[in-house]
């Protein structure tokens, strides 16, 4: 009997198996259920985008006083600005980080990012 040709099915099945597994936790990543996956980072920063255009277009219908200024109230329309841009910056750090630590050693702080997929990806 060949044992050396029953070694490289069972290595090859276990091959496969692990593969699979990858599979699975790059699937989980990119799109699982988690509210950090990457895809639903991706969709908050769409979804606050169209938010923020919304209330950019508004601001074109605004009344207006003698002097042709908008009557809004400029401090809370810098707020919705600066918040805007800076959860965009936020949401971008998140896809870029590079801490593949986090995502090895406690699922529980796993760090969700595009960079910590191709990373995974190549090993």
């Amino acid at each position: 009997m060949n044992t050396n040709k029953h070694k490289n099915s069972v290595s090859t099945a276990q091959s496969v198996e692990g593969l699979k597994e990858k599979f699975e936790e790059w699937d989980n990543m990119l799109s699982g259920r988690d509210k950090h996956s990457i895809l639903n980072q991706i969709r908050d920063m769409i979804f606050d985008s169209a938010v923020f255009q919304c209330i950019n277009e508004s601001r074109k219908y605004a009344a207006k006083d003698d002097k042709g200024n908008i009557k809004q109230n400029i401090m809370i329309h810098s707020f919705i600005n600066e918040s805007f841009f800076k959860t965009q910056l936020m949401s971008i750090r998140k896809l870029k980080d590079r801490d593949s630590d986090r995502v090895q050693k406690d699922k529980q702080y796993t760090v969700y990012s595009l960079y910590n997929l191709t990373a995974l990806s190549k090993n």
